[in-house]
């Protein structure tokens, strides 16, 4: 490592202290999400200590996870993904969640996916799926997969149409996933959606934001990752989501959290 990024111990030992010193005695939220996404949820229903959430797309139940800072304060939710590994592990860390192993769309259907077990680029885009061919990093193995609309999920959880926010991140395809959503009976407050091409990195909003618009929602923020609308009918939570995370929001990364604990008690 370029000696310029590296810290003497007593330093680093100084930067781990406060880390866990803010979230012990300040009360810093801790962020378990990949890009803030937590931050502003948490921002945005802030003092709700009961709520309901559905993740599609919901990959590690703790790492990366945007709903993970919302259970452990209370909430309760459905978690949908394609990866049996990671539904197992909602069954043992997340015992009160229900969990479902499929793949939702506009249609029930049996369709070829394109699985990387353990990572959050799983798909059922062909394109998307087969351009990690060859990739080192990524191996994805075809495999088919029940697909189902959100609506058959909710006929059965009839208690979650009353949806705090919905999370979709299915790479590739939202389209799909808002196409089998019927907004006329479900209608989450806030929806994310990542917006941007798992592979091109170009933004994706053309092609699904105008369901969301017809349905009665509004844009509040793109944050360079992911889209979030707010429901007409609750339209002032869009100043808790018009900025994205900040200083402001005294939040510690759950990362920054894991090793400065590491480190003190090495």
């Amino acid at each position: 490592m370029n000696p310029k990024f590296l810290l003497d111990h007593t330093k680093a030992l100084d930067f781990a202290r406060s880390v866990v010193s803010r979230v012990e005695n300040e009360g810093a939220f801790v962020s378990f999400s990949q890009h803030g996404e937590d931050v502003l949820l948490n921002r945005a229903f802030a003092g709700k200590s009961v709520g309901q959430f559905i993740d599609i797309g919901a990959n590690h139940p703790v790492f990366k996870s945007v709903t993970y800072s919302s259970y452990i304060r209370g909430w309760k939710g459905i978690n949908i993904d394609m990866d049996r590994e990671m539904v197992d592990l909602y069954g043992e860390l997340r015992p009160d969640d229900v969990t479902l192993q499929l793949a939702i769309s506009d249609s029930a259907s049996v369709r070829q996916a394109f699985l990387i077990p353990g990572s959050t680029r799983s798909s059922l885009d062909k394109d998307v799926g087969l351009s990690y061919t060859g990739n080192s990093s990524f191996q994805p193995k075809e495999q088919e997969v029940q697909c189902v609309t959100l609506m058959s999920v909710l006929e059965r959880y009839p208690q979650f149409y009353a949806c705090d926010f919905l999370n979709v991140d299915v790479e590739g395809h939202e389209s799909g996933v808002l196409c089998g959503i019927d907004f006329k009976v479900f209608r989450p407050k806030v929806v994310v959606i990542e917006a941007v091409h798992p592979i091109t990195r170009e933004t994706t909003f053309h092609e699904w934001d105008h369901i969301l618009f017809e349905a009665g929602y509004t844009l509040a923020l793109f944050d360079g990752l992911n889209a979030y609308f707010v429901v007409n009918e609750d339209l002032p939570l869009i100043k808790s989501l018009s900025l994205p995370p900040n200083y402001a929001d005294n939040y510690i990364k759950y990362e920054a959290l894991l090793l400065s604990d590491a480190l003190l008690n090495n």
